[in-house]
């Protein structure tokens, strides 16, 4: 038997009108509309619950479902609204990708020519966990919202929204409303680079798990012009679980601290703001991941920054170790440290020791992060040595004076002389310091990075300070020293020899910071005393006599 054609459902003309009045109406409720020449904003919450759609995992089984925003996201849409530097620290598996996604279409669909840059730390990141959503969200609204560009959508009758993908860029084109040129919103995605970032102008840029790109520094630097135009309601959203020194941990501490760009972005949302989370959970959850579960489902922004087994360091930490700039006391003994390099890069520590034997680190010079492939020759290195020491002012010759140090410690191959030319690094440092007047003996470090790394250790575990109840160590290193505080974090235990930090590409200046520790022999400075008057004077010599004159006698006594 013959099936039967499927059965055709026929409209009135009533019913259809009804049906497009109804559907004007949610667009108007959900993108806004004109008024009395007034623009009434749409509601974004409305749309994203009752017409976006994301995939959910929890049950083991992948679906699609509504998008119902819990309080930890609806305050993230909150400030979305009003603030336009947003920073979010973050537990992992809380939705803010999606919840970004969503919100990027929401104002492409309400504002004609709307324009969002998605980054992540990889390009095929950007590409799964922004595009990809949004592709897929896009599939779910409803027809009378908007249709994709293919034919079976039957597109071009379509007086609403329609979208579609050109290679790794959603367009979504506006109704024409009286205009004969169509206007369309843009999503892309590109790599985390300065050059991309500065090539595209965009209303919204989403920088998708941050503390893990490529050059951050740099791509943030290139992207604050683009956003960050007079009069302009440009936005920029960094979002990232954390990782210890870091430019994303730099950001935070500066925005919790009510500082810097980020001061009214700033969102941290822990572990337990998923309101399926319990301390059962965090327990499994700890079992499940034991190295990271910390800094991956954190509870204070302190967790955030914690370590895996692996790092070597793991007692450094920037709220200790890391100090704001002061004058060093001129009685402070002080002494330079450095890590030669010329083809790899090299770096230079300025050191002191205080009265009670800790040790500052309150200078630092280093390659350009932005430029680690420049080669400085090492007659250069040292005459920008001489000149970062030199004091302000000049001797009474009028010569220049410089810092008084007690030695530089130096690689010991530095010491070791080229068979063709003769010379060592050193005494190409030597040279060029007697150009300039500076003047500084040179020993070369013992070359033993495991007894060397004790010492580190030693000088970075924290201690309690009995006087003010303060967690400190004796090493502090000025904030301005970023290459040291960045790559300290970065050090992970050898494979085979646990008593040693493995050999790691940004270990130049954790190096260049182990030979100044190794080197110093632990003394404390002592203060000058005071010039004393004449009266003093006769005072002392009185006492120092008649504390000789006891001597004496105790000695015919004997």
């Amino acid at each position: 038997m013959a099936a039967m054609p499927a059965r055709q459902i026929e409209f009135s003309r009533e019913e259809i009108l009804r049906a497009e009045a109804a559907a004007e109406l949610e667009c108007r409720r959900c993108f806004g509309y004109e008024e009395d020449g007034k623009h009434i904003e749409g509601d974004g919450v409305y749309f994203v619950e009752n017409y976006v759609h994301i995939e959910d995992r929890s049950s083991g089984k992948p679906q699609w479902v509504l998008f119902k925003l819990w309080p930890c996201q609806l305050r993230v849409w909150a400030t979305l609204l009003v603030e336009r530097f947003i920073l979010i620290l973050k537990a992992r598996q809380l939705g803010l990708t999606w919840l970004l996604v969503a919100f990027a279409l929401w104002r492409m669909m309400a504002i004609p020519g709307f324009r969002v840059l998605g980054l992540s730390k990889k390009y095929d990141f950007a590409k799964v966990n922004l595009l990809e959503r949004l592709v897929n969200m896009l599939k779910r609204l409803p027809r009378w919202m908007i249709r994709q560009r293919i034919k079976s959508e039957n597109w071009k009758s379509f007086a609403g929204h329609t979208w579609e993908r050109v290679g790794d860029e959603i367009r979504i084109y506006h109704p024409l409303q009286g205009s004969t040129v169509q206007e369309l919103s843009i999503f892309s995605i590109m790599a985390t680079t300065s050059d991309g970032a500065r090539s595209f102008t965009a209303d919204l840029i989403i920088l998708d798990e941050y503390a893990y790109a490529e050059n951050p520094e740099e791509m943030w630097s290139a992207m604050v012009p683009v956003i960050d135009q007079p009069g302009s309601t440009q936005q920029g959203v960094l979002l990232s679980t954390n990782q210890a020194g870091t430019h994303f941990d730099e950001l935070v501490t500066e925005a919790s601290e009510g500082r810097g760009t980020f001061a009214k972005g700033f969102i941290f949302l822990e572990w337990f703001q998923h309101p399926l989370r319990d301390m059962a959970w965090y327990e499994s959850a700890k079992e499940k991941d034991p190295l990271y579960y910390r800094r991956e489902y954190p509870a204070t922004i302190e967790d955030s920054r914690s370590v895996a087994s692996g790092t070597f360091f793991q007692k450094f930490s920037k709220q200790i170790h890391s100090i704001d700039p002061f004058d060093i006391p001129p009685w402070w003994k002080r002494w330079l440290a450095n890590d030669p390099g010329y083809t790899d890069p090299f770096c230079w520590h300025w050191m002191a020791v205080d009265e009670d034997g800790v040790v500052y680190v309150y200078r630092e010079y280093a390659p350009r992060q932005s430029k680690q492939d420049e080669r400085i020759t090492y007659s250069e290195q040292a005459r920008e040595v001489a000149k970062l020491s030199r004091l302000p002012e000049p001797g009474p010759d009028g010569q220049p004076q410089y810092e008084r140090f007690e030695f530089l410690v130096t690689g010991h191959d530095a010491c070791t002389k080229h068979p063709e030319t003769g010379k060592s690094i050193a005494d190409y440092y030597l040279e060029a310091f007697r150009e300039t007047g500076f003047s500084v003996g040179i020993i070369p470090t013992i070359p033993d990075r495991a007894r060397r790394a004790a010492v580190m250790t030693e000088y970075i575990e924290p201690y309690e300070d009995q006087n003010t109840n303060e967690t400190r160590a004796k090493v502090r290193i000025f904030n301005t020293c970023t290459y040291v505080l960045k790559a300290l974090p970065m050090m992970v235990c050898h494979e085979n020899q646990p008593e040693k930090y493995a050999d790691h590409p940004a270990d130049h200046p954790v190096d260049c910071l182990g030979y100044g520790l190794q080197q110093w022999h632990p003394e404390k400075a002592k203060e000058p005393e005071s010039a004393k008057t004449v009266i003093q004077q006769d005072k002392q010599a009185l006492a120092d006599k008649a504390r000789l004159a006891r001597r004496r006698l105790r000695l015919r006594s004997a």
